[in-house]
């Protein structure tokens, strides 16, 4: 098992890179500041790998990436946790059976999260205003699980779940927001999927495309 230890206090740009290959692989990375950057690779036949990435202050951005182009792997977790404004959470993963969560504090920030693999989950907290959420989920077999949680006002959440087989067990959208002027987006193909959006407050909009 390798381990990745980086983490830096700073007001102004810092940049930390891991890559890694193989199995069994613990990245953490940690920045106080402003304008950090965090970049997390791991590729190859990628088993059990963790990502834990916490940022503090403005327009910091962390990329994460689990995949290959032969998708040979799974239960990999992602764990994104920013606190501030604008900031910016990218999250990709190509295996089986992995997770990504991420939890945003603050205004304007951005979750984006791809998976493509089956019986993906994906869960995106964001508090504050004008925050954006979006999970797109592809997976032959389906079982896919997305669930979003937006508190605030003028947030927007969009999950796209999709399968390209066209069988296998149905997708989950879960999205709950609280405010005013929040706006829900949900797309599923094939049939037999769950979409249940909860929204509190005035002048929300959701729609549903299945």
């Amino acid at each position: 098992m390798n381990k990745a230890l980086f983490s830096a206090v700073t007001a102004a740009f810092v940049m930390g890179s891991v890559a890694m290959a193989q199995s069994g692989n613990d990245a953490d990375v940690e920045q106080n500041g402003s304008a950090n950057v965090a970049e997390v690779n791991q590729g190859g036949v990628s088993l059990n790998n963790d990502v834990d990435i916490v940022q503090s202050g403005a327009r910091n951005i962390a990329t994460t990436n689990q995949e290959d182009g032969n998708n040979v792997g799974g239960n990999n977790d992602i764990n994104i946790e920013q606190s501030g404004v604008g900031n910016v959470a990218t999250s990709t993963q190509s295996y089986g059976r992995s997770r990504a969560d991420v939890e945003q504090a603050g205004t304007r920030n951005n979750s984006t999260t791809f998976q493509n693999a089956d019986s993906t989950r994906t869960i995106v907290s964001q508090t504050g205003n004008r925050n954006d959420s979006d999970v797109r989920q592809g997976s032959r077999s389906g079982d896919s699980l997305a669930r979003v949680t937006q508190n605030g006002t003028s947030n927007t959440s969009s999950v796209e779940q999709s399968s390209p087989g066209g069988g296998g067990a149905p997708h989950d959208a879960r999205v709950m927001q609280n405010g005013a002027g929040n706006m829900s987006t949900v797309d599923q193909s094939t049939s037999g999927q769950s979409a249940t959006v909860l929204q509190n407050g005035s002048g929300n909009t959701a729609t549903v495309n299945q």
